[in-house]
C-alpha cells in the first residue's frame, strides 16, 4: 500500500471512530430523554387507587392531584366498594361558596362564581358501589362545575362502571350527583353508570338531572347508564330530567345520550319534565335570523332510552323520555326505539304539552322561519304508561309546536289509556306547526289499542292517532296503514278513529267506539271513525267497525256532522270503505259521510268507488227548543238529514263516479226527522240527473222504523231520498216503513 493511500486510509478510519462517537451520545441523549418524558407522561396518567372510606375524602375534596390546575390527566379506581359515614363532605366548589358566605364579603351571585374541575378525570368504579353520600349546598355533586367562567381551561371527565346506592343530594344551583353543570368547550362522560334507592332535591327554579343538571354548549355522551328506585324533586326547576336536566347546543359537539334507563323513578318539576331529559335545546342561528348556522345534514338521535317511573310537572311540559325539545328546526332528530314501560305509578301527567315519549317541541324563536331539510322523527316506539293532561296529550307526543320540513311518525304503538282534553290524540295530540315540503308530514304503522278520554269543556279534535292538524294542506298529511283499537273515544267535537282534523287516508282502520257529547252546543259535532271534519281529505281502503254513540240525545241538544267515515268532508273522494258501526246522532247523519260539502273542494269530481255500509242508523232528531237554528245546517225548518251513506249531500256542479256501492242496513227514527234516504238524506245543490247518471253497479237495500214519539207529520216525509230518483235506478229497492213495538229499539251506550 502506497503512502497516500495509507494515509487516506488512516483518515477514514478516524472518520468512522468519530461517528460511531456521536451516534453513540445521540442514543444515550434519546434514552435520557424518553426516560424522563416516560416519567412526566407516567406522572400525567397517574393511576390513584380508592380503597377507603378516606380515600374516597381525599379524593372528593380535591386533596390528590389539586383538581384545579388542570395539569394532570389522573385516573380514580376504586378497588372496594365503600360506605360513606361522613355528612359534611364538600367539594372545592361547594367549599368555595360555603366560606365565600360565610365571610360576608360576597354577594349571593359572586360565591357562585366557582373555579369548577378543570382537569382531564377518568373515574372508572369497577363495577364498585359507593354508598350513603349525602351533600348539601352549592353544587352539591360528586364534581360540582366542569369547567367555568372563573377558569380560561376546560374539564374533561369520564365517570363509569360504578353504582351510587342511597345518595341523597339537596343542591342550589344546577343540580345533578355526578355534575351540577358542564361549561362551553368541556366534555363529561358517563358509561354504565347506576343511581339507585337515592334522593335528589332542589327548591331552586334551575336545571335538575339524575347525573347532570344542566350541560351548557359541552360536549355531554351518556351511554348505558341508569337511575332506579329514586326520586327527583325539584318542584320549582324548569328542566328537569331522570338522566340530565337540560341539554344546551349538543349536537354541535356530537353528543349522545342512548340506552338509558329511568325505572321506576318519580321525577317532579315545575315544567318540561322528562323520564331522561328535561328540556334539549338548540339555540345556532345565523345574523341574518334566517336559518339555523347547524342545518343541512346535522342530525341527532335519542336511541334505546326508556322509562317506567312516575313523570309529574306541575305546570306545563312532560314526557315520558323527554320533557322539551326547544329550537331544533334546523336540525335532523329521531327518537329510535324508546319505550316507556309499566311501572309502580307509571303516568306522565302535566297541564299541557304531555306525551308518553316526548311532551312537546316548542317554538323557534325565527318565527316562521324553518331549514330546508330540517326532519324530525319518531321511529319504533312504543308507550305503556297513562298520559294525563287537558291539552296537547299524545301516546307517543303531545304536541309539534314548531315547523319543520318533515315530520313522520313510524311504527309507534300506544298501548295505555289516555285522558286529555282539547287537542288528544292515541299517537299525538296536536301538529300545530305548518309543515313545508313535499311529501313530509305522515303516520305510518302506527297503532293505538287504549281508551282515549276527552275531558273538559273544550274537549275538541279527540282523534285515535292524531287528535289536532294544523297542516295547512291537507294532501300532505300523509296517514297510512294506520290502526284504533279498544274500547272507546269520548269528546265533544272534532272526534275520529283515526284522526280529529283532515289528512289523506290509506288502509286506515277504527273498531273503537267513539262517544260524543256535545252539550254545550259550541259547534257542530263532527264526529267520523276515520275522520271528525275532512276538509280536502280523501280516502282509500279504509274501514269503520266502532259504534259512534251519541250522549246528547237525553239533553235535547243537536248533534250533527257524524259518519261512519266522516263526520264532513269539503269533497267526496273515497274508495274501498266501509262501515259496519252502529251511527247514532241528530242531523246530518251518513253510514259513511255525515255532510258532504263538495263545492268547497279541490277534487274535479265525486267519487264513490266500492264502498259500503252495512252499519243501521239512530236518529235522535233536532231538539225543539232549539230557536237561533245555528245547528240546523241552514234550514229553518229542518230537523234532521239521515242516509245511509250521506246525511246531507251538497254536491255543486261536480260530476259523479258512483260505482259498486253497498248499502244493507236500517234506520232507526227516534224523534222527528224531516228526511232520510239510502242514499242520502238531504241532497242540495246539485243536478239530480247528472248524480243519476253516474251510479253504476250499486244496491241499496234497508228499512225504516220509527218511534211511537214520531209525529204523523213527520212520517210523511221519510221518502223523501227515495222520491228523488231511488226508485228509478237498478238495485234500489223502495224501503218499508215500520213501527217500532213498545218502542224498543237496539240501542244503548253499551253497544
Amino acid at each position: 500500500m502506497s503512502k497516500e493511500e495509507s494515509g487516506t486510509f488512516t483518515i477514514t478510519e478516524k472518520k468512522k471512530k468519530k461517528k460511531i462517537i456521536i451516534i453513540t451520545c445521540v442514543v444515550v441523549a434519546i434514552v435520557v430523554a424518553m426516560a424522563f418524558v416516560w416519567s412526566a407522561f407516567k406522572k400525567k396518567m397517574a393511576v390513584q387507587e380508592i380503597k377507603t372510606e378516606a380515600d374516597f375524602i381525599e379524593f372528593f375534596e380535591g386533596g390528590f392531584p389539586v383538581r384545579t390546575t388542570g395539569d394532570d390527566i389522573t385516573t380514580y379506581v376504586l378497588k372496594n366498594d365503600i360506605i360513606i359515614t361522613r355528612t359534611d363532605l364538600k367539594n372545592p366548589d361547594m367549599k368555595k361558596y360555603a366560606d365565600s358566605i360565610a365571610s360576608g364579603n360576597y354577594t349571593e351571585e359572586e360565591a357562585r362564581i366557582t373555579n369548577g374541575c378543570n382537569d382531564t378525570i377518568i373515574f372508572d368504579g369497577k363495577g364498585h358501589t359507593i354508598k350513603n353520600l349525602t351533600l348539601t349546598g352549592y353544587c352539591a355533586s360528586l364534581f360540582g362545575k366542569v369547567g367555568t367562567n372563573a377558569s380560561s381551561k376546560d374539564g374533561n371527565i369520564t365517570i363509569k362502571n360504578v353504582t351510587f346506592d342511597n345518595l341523597t343530594i339537596n343542591s342550589v344551583g344546577p343540580t345533578g350527583a355526578l355534575i351540577s353543570s358542564l361549561n362551553e368547550g368541556s366534555t363529561a362522560t358517563f358509561e354504565n353508570v347506576k343511581i339507585i334507592n337515592s334522593t335528589i332535591k332542589c327548591e331552586e327554579e334551575t336545571s335538575v338531572g339524575g347525573l347532570i343538571g344542566a350541560s351548557n354548549e359541552g360536549k355531554l355522551n351518556i351511554k348505558n347508564c341508569s337511575i332506579e328506585n329514586s326520586q327527583i324533586i325539584a318542584e320549582n326547576a324548569t328542566n328537569v330530567g331522570g338522566i340530565a336536566g337540560s341539554v344546551l347546543n349538543a349536537v354541535q359537539e356530537n353528543s349522545t345520550i342512548s340506552d338509558c334507563k329511568n325505572i321506576n323513578t318519580e321525577v317532579t318539576g315545575l315544567k318540561q319534565v322528562g323520564g331522561i331529559i328535561g328540556e334539549y335545546k338548540d339555540t345556532y342561528v345565523d345574523t341574518l335570523g334566517m336559518y339555523g348556522d347547524k342545518v343541512d345534514e346535522e342530525t341527532i338521535e335519542f336511541k334505546g332510552l326508556q322509562n317506567s317511573g312516575k313523570i309529574f310537572a306541575t305546570d306545563v311540559t312532560a314526557g315520558g323520555i323527554m320533557g322539551s325539545l326547544s329550537h331544533c328546526n334546523d336540525l335532523n332528530i329521531s327518537f329510535k326505539n324508546c319505550k316507556t314501560n309499566d311501572g309502580s305509578d307509571p303516568t306522565v301527567t302535566a297541564t299541557r304539552n304531555v306525551g308518553g315519549i316526548l311532551g312537546a317541541t316548542n317554538y323557534n324563536s325565527n318565527g316562521f322561519v324553518v331549514a330546508t331539510g330540517s326532519q324530525i322523527e319518531f321511529n319504533n316506539c312504543e308507550n305503556n304508561q297513562m298520559i294525563i293532561g287537558s291539552e296537547r296529550v299524545g301516546g307517543i307526543v303531545g304536541a309539534i309546536n314548531n315547523k319543520f320540513w318533515d315530520v313522520r311518525f313510524v311504527n309507534l304503538i300506544n298501548n295505555r289509556d289516555i285522558y286529555g282534553g282539547s287537542k288528544t290524540g292515541g299517537i299525538a295530540g296536536a301538529i300545530d306547526g305548518t309543515i313545508y315540503g313535499g311529501e313530509q308530514f305522515s303516520f305510518t304503522n302506527c297503532k293505538n289499542i287504549r281508551c282515549i278520554y276527552g275531558r273538559g269543556t273544550d274537549s275538541s279534535y279527540i282523534g285515535g292517532i292524531l287528535g289536532y292538524n294544523d297542516n295547512l294542506n291537507p294532501m300532505f298529511t300523509k296517514c297510512e296503514n294506520l290502526e284504533n283499537e279498544g274500547s272507546f273515544i269520548s269528546g265533544k267535537s272534532y272526534i275520529g278513529g283515526i284522526s280529529g282534523r283532515y289528512g289523506t287516508f290509506v288502509n286506515c282502520e277504527n273498531e273503537m267506539d267513539i262517544k260524543h257529547d256535545n252539550v254545550l252546543q259550541l259547534t257542530w259535532s263532527y264526529v267520523g271513525g276515520i275522520v271528525g271534519s275532512g276538509e280536502g281529505s280523501t280516502f282509500t281502503n279504509c274501514v269503520n267497525s266502532g259504534n259512534i254513540i251519541d250522549h246528547t240525545r237525553s239533553t235535547g241538544v243537536t248533534a250533527t256532522y257524524i259518519g261512519g267515515i266522516a263526520g264532513y268532508t269539503d269533497q267526496l273522494v273515497m274508495t274501498g270503505c266501509s262501515n259496519s258501526g252502529t251511527i247514532a246522532g241528530s242531523d246530518c247523519v251518513g253510514g259513511l259521510v255525515g255532510k258532504s260539502d263538495a263545492t268547497w273542494g279541490i277534487s274535479p269530481k265525486n267519487t264513490l268507488i266500492n264502498c259500503s255500509n252495512s252499519g243501521n242508523i239512530y236518529a235522535f232528531g233536532q231538539s225543539s227548543t232549539t230557536e237561533d237554528n245555528y245547528m240546523n245546517d241552514y234550514a229553518d225548518d229542518v230537523k234532521g238529514k239521515i242516509g245511509l251513506l250521506i246525511g246531507s249531500f251538497h254536491s255543486g256542479t261536480l260530476i259523479f263516479e258512483f260505482t259498486n256501492v253497498t248499502v244493507n242496513g236500517n234506520v232507526y227514527i227516534i224523534k222527528d226527522t224531516d228526511y232520510v234516504g239510502g242514499w242520502c238524506g238531504y241532497f242540495a245543490e246539485g243536478d239530480v240527473n247528472t248524480l243519476k247518471n253516474g251510479i253504476t253497479d250499486s244496491t241499496i237495500e234497508y228499512n225504516i222504523y220509527f218511534s211511537q214519539n214520531v209525529s204523523d207529520n213527520c212520517k210523511t216525509k221519510f221518502k223523501y231520498g227515495e222520491t228523488i230518483f231511488e226508485d228509478e235506478v237498478s238495485g234500489f229497492n223502495n224501503p218499508s216503513i215500520n213501527p217500532i213495538e213498545n218502542d224498543e229499539f237496539v240501542y244503548s251506550e253499551e253497544e
